[in-house]
């Protein structure tokens, strides 16, 4: 009869150890919020579940926790967002500016000036002279020169 009651409190423990396993991924999770030590936490639940409900040992629940781990991971990996490329002009002033207008700041005449986007001063390129106070359009960028049209 000892044994009985002694296997019963050691598959309490079992179970014990890996509810609070689940409970401390969870925190992780928290913290580094990335997901997947959420679906770990999950994994260890089902370990717990299955120890308390089966009456699993050690070896067998650390099998199922290994499974269910397996099994949570490529769940995770599946449905985990992924990173689309980006049209995102952030970090791009050049892609941000074209299609704007500026104001010339210097006439441009044999294809050179200068205009002002924003609080820039540009050196700026354009088929046609353009009067210093007139507004351009940028078509375009090639390094820190813009090419402009009359607006």
């Amino acid at each position: 009869m000892t044994i009985g009651i002694e296997s019963n409190a050691m598959d309490f423990s079992i179970a014990l150890f890996f509810a609070i396993l689940g409970v401390v991924l969870m925190l992780v999770e928290l913290v580094a919020p990335i997901g997947v030590f959420l679906f770990l936490a999950g994994a260890a639940a089902i370990t717990s579940v299955s120890v308390w409900a089966i009456d699993l040992d050690w070896i067998a629940a650390t099998s199922v926790y290994s499974v269910a781990t397996l099994a949570a991971l490529v769940a995770w990996y599946r449905r985990r967002p992924r990173e689309k490329p980006s049209a995102s002009s952030l970090n791009d002033r050049a892609s941000a500016i074209i299609n704007r207008q500026a104001k010339v700041i210097s006439a441009i005449t044999g294809g050179r000036g200068t205009v002002q986007i924003d609080d820039v001063i540009w050196q700026a390129g354009a088929d046609c002279d353009i009067a210093s106070g007139e507004t351009v359009v940028i078509t375009g960028v090639d390094g820190n020169m813009v090419t402009v049209r009359p607006a």
